[in-house]
């Protein structure tokens, strides 16, 4: 058997038909359960921002009527506090980054279904982080933090090697983290966590990608605080709240 030369007894078409078959009945099938998993994983991310916003316009509503009825039990107390248009700005302000948080998820996870045919995860992830940014820039009417959040999100990823088995969870941390509407610099956020073997944890304390709505609170507790603060130093003539009975979905 030794010196055949396999070039003479297999034809070149027949070989790239072989070296065909092989990557049709090996590589494909791996590519296409890694595209599956983070389509999955995606799908996830965005029924939990769902199920958060249900939870935060649901918490609006109560908080509407809870102000309502305290005032038709003492209507002189709506004069004497500004607690609740505290607890409204804050609701307000986390209802609108669960929709920008969507919208983002929605976003990528349409640009993995439709153009994912690589290996490096990390790469086309970078690519389709700039396309976004991009088209944010040049939208009607662009929203800088988002274009920001975009930036950032892509300048931590490339920093850190090897995260390809956790890109999408660590898409959410960074996410769960950072917040759109406020985004954190990539350094500072970087200074705050470690990484491992492709694993990136808070020092402080580890967060829960699934714990949208308590990050979020966090996040915004600070500024909203700010604007109770100066609403203090002139109250705002409350009136009456208007409560209109929508009807059962």
């Amino acid at each position: 058997m030794a010196g055949l030369n396999f070039a003479k007894l297999i034809p070149m078409r027949t070989f790239r038909h072989i070296l065909f078959l092989i990557i049709l009945t090996h590589f494909l099938p791996v590519m296409a359960q890694t595209k599956q998993k983070i389509l999955s994983e995606f799908e996830k991310l965005k029924s939990q921002t769902h199920k958060e916003i249900i939870q935060t316009e649901k918490d609006l509503k109560d908080t509407i009527q809870a102000g309502h009825q305290a005032f038709l039990i003492n209507p002189k107390s709506a004069l004497k506090t500004t607690s609740l248009d505290y607890k409204m700005l804050q609701l307000i302000e986390k209802r609108k980054e669960l929709i920008l948080r969507q919208e983002f998820y929605n976003q990528l996870s349409l640009k993995f279904h439709q153009h994912y045919q690589e290996t490096n995860i990390s790469e086309f992830l970078s690519k389709s982080l700039q396309e976004l940014a991009y088209q944010e820039a040049i939208s009607p009417q662009p929203n800088p933090q988002k274009w920001r959040f975009l930036s950032y999100l892509n300048q931590v990823i490339q920093s850190l090697p090897d995260i390809d088995n956790n890109l999408i969870e660590f898409v959410a941390q960074y996410t769960n983290t950072s917040s759109i509407s406020e985004p954190i610099s990539p350094n500072e956020f970087l200074a705050s966590h470690n990484y491992t073997n492709g694993i990136i944890s808070q020092r402080a304390r580890q967060i829960k990608p699934s714990n949208v709505g308590d990050s979020i609170d966090e996040k915004l507790n600070f500024l909203d605080r700010q604007e109770y603060e100066k609403r203090q130093l002139s109250p705002p003539k409350l009136l009456p709240p208007q409560i209109t009975n929508s009807p059962k979905s």
